[in-house]
């Protein structure tokens, strides 16, 4: 369950029973909604950047210059988590938790022991 913390004032009416914080909304759906009109946002702009070609070039010893140039990639680990796939979500409280079918575990890499892996 989330009490919207991510958009104030916004959620479904099974989550309204935590008082006047929250009065209006469709959690379930309008974070779906938002990254629709986002994909479609880019898709829009990927056209215009295509349509105008306002994309600088890069010049033949631009590229021989960037060619690589890249001594350093990095990953960060330290948030690394476990999750379990589970069959099915809970109806009753729909959510982005429970649309991912994953059972989160809340575990994560204890920089102390160095632990990679869950105890099984």
């Amino acid at each position: 369950m989330t009490l919207e913390k991510k958009t104030p004032g916004r959620c479904s009416p099974y989550i309204r029973v935590y008082g006047p914080q929250c009065q209006d909304g469709r959690s379930g759906f309008e974070a779906y909604q938002v990254s629709h009109n986002l994909l479609l946002a880019h898709a829009e702009a990927v056209d215009a950047f295509r349509k105008y070609k306002q994309l600088p070039k890069f010049t033949e010893a631009e590229n021989k210059k960037l060619k690589k140039s890249s001594d350093f990639v990095g990953m960060n680990y330290y948030t690394s988590s476990f999750e379990d796939h589970i069959d099915k979500g809970d109806p009753k409280s729909p959510s982005w938790e429970t649309d991912a079918l994953v059972k989160w575990e809340g575990k994560y890499l204890n920089i102390e022991s160095w632990e990679t892996s869950p105890k099984i």
